[in-house]
């Protein structure tokens, strides 16, 4: 959610991305914007008809007198159907083949909350955005923004890639966009989202989600980067090893308890990083277990405070 003019708005989704609006946070109604995010189609091979691409708003941000909307898009669903296509052999034709478009994600903005455009995902050559779609084999999983935030006259925009592909771009201008970070260029590619940026004690702070998959055992835990200007190679490894490296066992292997960085706070001139934390086992009615079995010590999320915010 984010304030703009006199109205509290909120992004929501499930089938369709919709924006609604509040004065007094408890009454509220649907914008109907235009265009609607729902203007953009996609190719559903599973039911071989189009359906809108855009399916939920993850983000909101002010910018320079406007309001953006950062879409998640339907490509985020079509990754998990069975037998689409084999991401090992992405390659020519198999790619016009079996890969929906546009894919990735999409930017909009508007001055009034009503009349929107679409700044990234419209017209571009490279897919939706800075090369961020499913036709590009190295981008692959690059398919929704987790992060957004305003550091010294920039917009920041973090992503979450499972191919472990995750950057940071930012514009000055709102529409032309840069990269200033990608992790697996700078031997971190086991961090799959940006979860969270926050601009504090003028540094720009950057909590990351650090587990590993199935594919990817690696994993060192949450991490916190952070920038003075917020320029390419100006990026530095704050915090990580989830803190303290206190670990748990997930399917008998041992990975760090606190994998991620999912909130960032400012309290009483400190710090403060909310951390994220395997789901506990899920018990079913016959007393067989699925999903996780979490092991050892106890789980649960955390909040840790920065001390020596200065050094």
């Amino acid at each position: 959610m984010v304030r703009f003019g006199e109205y509290l708005y909120a992004g929501v989704g499930s089938t369709v991305a919709q924006l609604y609006q509040s004065k007094d946070g408890l009454e509220w109604k649907q914008v109907q914007t235009d265009p609607g995010f729902q203007s953009t189609m996609i190719l559903d091979p599973k039911r071989n008809r189009s359906i809108p691409n855009n399916i939920m708003i993850g983000e909101l941000a002010v910018f320079n007198g406007h309001l953006y909307a950062f879409t998640w898009t339907i490509d985020l669903n079509l990754r998990n159907l069975p037998k689409i296509f084999d991401r090992k052999a992405l390659s020519g034709s198999n790619q016009k083949l079996f890969l929906p478009t546009p894919g990735a994600f999409e930017v909009w903005r508007s001055n009034d909350a009503v009349n929107w455009e679409k700044v990234v995902g419209k017209d571009d050559d490279n897919g939706n955005g800075m090369g961020f779609r499913l036709h590009d084999a190295k981008n692959l999983g690059n398919d929704a923004v987790t992060s957004v935030t305003i550091f010294k006259d920039h917009m920041y925009l973090g992503t979450e890639n499972t191919e472990s592909q995750a950057a940071i771009w930012r514009t000055e201008e709102g529409t032309c966009w840069e990269k200033v970070l990608d992790f697996q260029e700078v031997g971190e590619g086991f961090n799959f989202y940006i979860w969270r940026m926050i601009p504090f004690r003028d540094k720009l702070y950057v909590g990351t989600m650090n587990m590993g998959t199935e594919e990817y055992q690696e994993s060192t835990g949450g991490q916190i980067w952070i920038s003075d200007s917020g320029d390419e190679g100006s990026f530095y490894n704050l915090v990580d090893g989830g803190f303290d490296g206190e670990t748990t066992t997930i399917m008998n292997r041992e990975k760090p308890k606190n994998m991620g960085v999912r909130s960032f706070a400012v309290f009483e001139g400190h710090l403060l990083a909310g951390t994220a934390t395997p789901l506990s086992f899920i018990v079913s009615r016959s007393g067989r277990r699925r999903g996780f079995t979490i092991c050892g010590k106890n789980i649960g999320c955390e909040i840790w405070k920065m001390i020596n915010a200065d050094e």
